[in-house]
């Protein structure tokens, strides 16, 4: 039948298969697919709420990838600047896409601008003046009423990069 060599070739190569497939599904742990814009920037968000910016390097291209670098660079230089990245991702309560558009009439330059919904959580004032001034307000509606939330809406573009598409840029939208 099979001689020990023959199973022992199938089996590392059964082992060699393996290995690389969970060393692929390893490096994406966000799941996302280079062929869809959106699921790129669901990917991105979880990133970024996870204060884990190593990752965005290879979903990002041209300004979008040079600012990811120079945070990675500062959190190397400055380990406090990662504890105020991962207050600040503590604030980030969740995302939403809420649409994709995809522009290809230039088949060199394929563009798409995914934009998203931010629910990020604000500040409470404790007993500041800002508080004091509306108990003296006398308004009734307004006493006891702060905003827990603050929505704020983001467009990420991406381009089309030898088929897998990338985030290029990011613009706060009022």
């Amino acid at each position: 039948m099979f001689t020990k060599k023959t199973v022992t070739a199938v089996l590392g190569f059964v082992l060699i298969v393996f290995m690389a497939d969970f060393a692929l599904s390893s490096t994406n742990i966000y799941n996302y697919s280079y062929g869809d814009p959106a699921s790129l920037v669901t990917a991105a968000g979880k990133m970024i709420m996870n204060a884990d910016y190593n990752p965005l390097l290879d979903i990002t291209e041209q300004t979008e990838k040079k600012k990811t670098q120079e945070t990675i660079d500062n959190i190397k230089n400055n380990p406090s600047f990662l504890d105020e990245l991962k207050k600040q991702s503590s604030d980030l309560l969740e995302f939403d896409v809420i649409n994709t558009e995809i522009y290809t009439n230039d088949t060199d330059n394929q563009l798409s601008v995914v934009s998203i919904k931010w629910k990020i959580k604000l500040e409470q004032p404790g007993n500041n003046s800002d508080n004091m001034q509306l108990q003296q307000s006398g308004n009734p509606d307004l006493i006891g009423k702060t905003n827990t939330q603050s929505e704020v809406y983001v467009d990420y573009l991406l381009k089309l990069f030898n088929g897998k598409w990338k985030i290029i840029s990011t613009r706060t939208v009022n």
